[in-house]
């Protein structure tokens, strides 16, 4: 791999990343520096796929990246967040969602050019994709406001009836933790859904869609 890094293409880079997950192994110091300056030098020839890939890649391994490494992807976001698709883009948000570094240190253009995406491809996000996206936010602390919360509110009540438990517990979760009662048609969705998943339900799941649905009921009047 540190030999070869120098001259991959960004399927080669995609594809050890995927490699390196999918056998849940860390790559040692040198190739980890060697594939990461490799995704820092192709950064500018990404597509929507390949960020989506990098980016699932960086938040299943355990070591963090380097600052530049995330620089890189960032400026790769905001130039192609325009052309992402529900999938790539909810990739993308959960990043974000599970890498604490990246949520100490966003840089406002990259999250500006993701809310507007948001808003154009919510209508096609399925409920994996509303899940994450509702997660990311949780995970940043950033509320939904005007056409964002629009298009998002709209995506939990559309694809409610197909979330399994970990997508229910995630988007009422994220409710809850950013203190947005979801409209009457959204929260109905989600305790229908909540209602229909709970018996497949892990404890985590349970802990977090009970916390969220009281939380909400206790502090943002959500009828019970």
């Amino acid at each position: 791999v540190v030999r070869v890094a120098p001259r991959t293409n960004l399927q080669d880079v995609a594809n050890l990343w995927w490699a390196y997950v999918t056998l849940e192994m860390e790559p040692d110091p040198a190739a980890r520096a060697a594939l990461e300056t490799a995704v820092t030098r192709l950064g500018p020839r990404m597509n929507p796929r390949h960020l989506a890939n990098q980016t699932w890649a960086f938040s299943m391994l355990a070591k963090d990246a380097r600052a530049e490494t995330w620089a890189a992807l960032e400026r790769a976001e905001t130039r192609v967040a325009p052309d992402m698709s529900a999938e790539e883009l909810s990739a993308t948000m959960l990043g974000y969602a599970t890498n604490a570094r990246r949520r100490t240190r966003l840089r406002p253009e990259a999250w500006r050019a993701l809310e507007t995406a948001v808003v154009r491809v919510a209508p096609d996000m399925n409920a994996r994709a509303v899940s994450h996206a509702m997660w990311a936010r949780a995970a940043l602390g950033f509320a939904p406001e005007g056409e964002t919360r629009d298009a998002l509110e709209n995506a939990v009540r559309r694809t409610a009836p197909t979330m399994d438990p970990q997508n229910v517990a995630n988007a009422a979760y994220a409710y809850a933790k950013l203190g947005v009662a979801p409209g009457p048609a959204a929260f109905d969705a989600l305790d229908d859904a909540a209602g229909r998943t709970a018996s497949s339900m892990n404890a985590q799941n349970v802990s977090n869609a009970l916390w969220s649905f009281l939380s909400l009921v206790v502090t943002r009047d959500v009828p019970t």
